[in-house]
């Protein structure tokens, strides 16, 4: 036990901590994004050469190093440096001895065989050579304990001491003690796996401002919006928005200046941090008389093509724009005027609508080409790992409330829902929107519901309730019309609309009027028809009517949408049927048309006819067939001559005759169908119309 602490006070010693001027450099400036990225600002006031230092988790490394921006404009920048990924696997990858093995001083003096150590003992000093230092297990009383024999060569021979009995042992070998020295310091300084620590190193000689910047993840704000719905009578709402933002940094934000931003911009990540080596390929050693150059199969010229100085200074434009988005974002935000937000008027006997709490720092809005800027006039102090609420829109908009009927999520009632328009200065970002509705009895909750992106003067359809007070019923019919019908090349293409009609019945409550928005689904290829009003919405998917309804009411009101197209078909695929049809009235064809027609349908049947005769030679021919088979086993089964057997025979020759003349009338009647055949396709060429 005396030699660990002898070690520890000796190590205390010979290896003092490192010391420099530096200093940390606080956040100023947050600007977080719904993108999940959020934009930090540090500024400090330095003087002379400095080394600023700034911790940032080891998730965050990786967009440090993509993001950093360094700021002094009276100084240099000299460089900046951070640990390894691996700080201590690489420290000790280059010692003669491990991490496991500083921690185990047996280990350690191990590691050392051969160095030149000085031992005091009992008041004298021993000087030698570090052979080994080997444990020995001994048993006294039941019990076992471990001792260590250090054992070196000194001047006089080998000798051995224990290592617990001495006072202190040192390594005389200047190398092996700045070696320790080096390991111990970096273990002191990367501790702390999960983080790491820039630092900074700028140059000057007077008194200056020094910014940096860098973008890392961070939690997405969020928005919470209450909305007091329109009185009777009234068109315009109130809506108030609320911000939600986290700390999640690991260290406290002091006297910060705040900036939202609600867009979506492209976000990328890349590993800058881990090291990477490129592979090379292996390849033998070449002994002499081997080595054989490659065989040449020619070249040709690479051609170089010069860069205009025109492209040349546009491309250097672009990277100077991309480089200075930020920066312009940042400008535009700062010469924002913040909006003017009505104030509630005093003197009524109950609470206005429009009488709810002011906003102390009102958010600075504006759009930009990318997204919607909030900056907060004030600064903020929130501490790690607390969570803030600050309200950034505070304002009245026109407002309008409906009964919106969607069948796909209702069968027969519609959703009351609002109609809200951004007459505001700035879009406003998606969030959930808690709404409430004011009577003479004081403010109530009606419902949640979700607002999507709203940007400047454009409307949304918010939906809070199902209205089980007013019914809507729908039917479909659906039908189609052949208009013209032309022939050429024997096909025949005949134009055709296709509608589709739906009916809505809607019936309004007893005793309050609605207004029905139907969100009837589009279809590809159709036109809405009916109704033709200038009121009429469409989005991506559906068309959206209103219905003025009044109380009590019952009406009906149709939404016709209709497609055109053409229908393509061969002349002589047409069936009999289809033929007749055509030539008696389908259509509503000409007289000249329907002559055509009735010809086709004759020679058709013609045909048909030919067809119908050659079925009965062959049927015939099938049963003499079998007949024939018939009477040949029975005169298997009979022996000699006899009078059956003749009368068998007999028969056998007439059916002969009779198959040889069915076989020359079905050869006839195959021609005569084929010359039918060849003589329709001929017409059917000629036909035109």
């Amino acid at each position: 036990m005396h030699f660990f602490k002898a070690f520890i006070i000796f190590a205390g010693l010979f290896f003092p901590l490192s010391s420099f001027a530096a200093q940390d450099i606080p956040v100023k400036r947050v600007v977080i994004s719904t993108s999940g990225l959020a934009f930090f600002e540090h500024s400090a006031v330095v003087k002379g050469d400095t080394v600023l230092h700034f911790p940032t988790r080891l998730d965050h490394v990786n967009d440090v190093l993509k993001s950093l921006l360094i700021f002094d404009p009276k100084g240099q920048l000299s460089h900046v440096q951070l640990p390894g990924k691996e700080p201590l696997t690489q420290t000790f990858r280059n010692l003669p001895f491990t991490q496991a093995q500083l921690n185990d001083p047996v280990a350690l003096l191990n590691a050392y065989q051969g160095t030149t150590i000085k031992i005091k003992d009992s008041g004298q000093t021993l000087e030698g050579i570090l052979i080994r230092v080997i444990p020995e297990h001994n048993i006294i009383d039941d019990s076992e304990t471990t001792r260590n024999r250090v054992t070196f060569i000194g001047q006089n021979g080998l000798k051995s001491v224990l290592l617990e009995n001495i006072q202190s042992i040192e390594l005389t070998d200047p190398k092996a003690m700045q070696d320790i020295q080096f390991a111990l310091n970096a273990v002191r300084e990367h501790s702390q796996s999960e983080q790491r620590q820039f630092k900074i190193s700028l140059t000057g000689t007077m008194q200056r401002d020094v910014t940096l910047s860098y973008v890392v993840p961070t939690p997405l704000w969020k928005t919470a919006y209450r909305l007091v719905l329109p009185e009777k009578g009234q068109d315009t709402g109130y809506i108030q928005g609320w911000a939600i933002v986290e700390n999640m940094t690991g260290s406290d934000w002091n006297d910060v200046q705040l900036t939202l931003t609600s867009g979506n911009p492209v976000t990328l990540q890349q590993d800058l941090y881990p090291s990477y080596y490129t592979s090379r390929p292996f390849i033998p050693v070449e002994v002499f008389g081997r080595v054989m150059p490659r065989l040449d199969q020619g070249s040709i010229a690479l051609a170089k093509t010069a860069q205009s100085p025109k492209r040349a200074r546009l491309e250097r434009r672009q990277q100077g724009a991309r480089f200075n988005a930020f920066a312009d974002a940042e400008a535009l935000a700062e010469s924002l005027d913040a909006p003017a937000f009505a104030q509630g008027s005093s003197g009524h006997a109950r609470s206005s609508t429009l009488e709810l709490a002011q906003i102390q720092h009102a958010a600075q809005s504006s759009d930009t080409t990318a997204q919607v800027l909030f900056n907060f006039p004030g600064r903020f102090d929130l501490q790690s790992g607390q969570t803030m609420m600050l309200p950034f829109v505070n304002q009245k908009l026109p407002m309008e409330t409906v009964a919106l009927y969607q069948p796909d999520r209702h069968k027969s009632h519609p959703f009351l829902s609002v109609s809200i328009k951004n007459t505001g200065n700035n879009g406003l970002p998606p969030g959930i929107l808690t709404l409430y509705a004011q009577d003479t009895t004081g403010m109530h909750f009606v419902g949640d519901a979700q607002l999507a992106l709203l940007p400047k003067t454009e409307k949304r359809l918010v939906s809070y309730a199902l209205d089980n007070l007013t019914k809507v019923d729908r039917e479909f019919k659906n039908n189609q019309v052949h208009n013209q019908i032309t022939a050429s090349e024997g096909v025949m293409r005949t134009s055709v609309k296709y509608r589709n009609e739906a009916i809505y019945t809607i019936k309004a409550p007893a005793e309050e009027k609605r207004t029905v928005m139907i969100e009837h689904p589009r279809q590809s290829g159709y036109d809405l028809i009916s109704p033709k009003t200038d009121d009429i919405e469409v989005t991506d998917t559906h068309y959206r009517l209103k219905v003025p309804v009044a109380k009590g009411e019952t009406i009906k009101t149709s939404v016709i949408l209709e497609r055109a197209a053409w229908e393509s078909i061969r002349i002589d695929t047409l069936s009999l049927q289809d033929l007749k049809a055509y030539a008696k009235s389908r259509g509503k064809l000409d007289k000249q048309t329907r002559k055509i027609f009735a010809e086709l349908a004759q020679r058709r049947q013609d045909m048909a006819a030919t067809e119908q005769k050659i079925n009965g030679f062959t049927q015939r021919r099938q049963e003499i067939y079998r007949d024939q088979n018939r009477i040949r086993e029975n005169i298997k089964s009979l022996s000699g001559n006899s009078n059956l057997k003749n009368r068998y025979l007999e028969q056998l020759d007439d059916q002969e005759d009779l198959l040889e003349d069915l076989n020359k009338n079905l050869e006839t009647t195959r021609k005569h169908l084929e010359t039918q055949r060849q003589k329709l396709q001929n017409y059917i060429r000629t036909i035109k119309f």
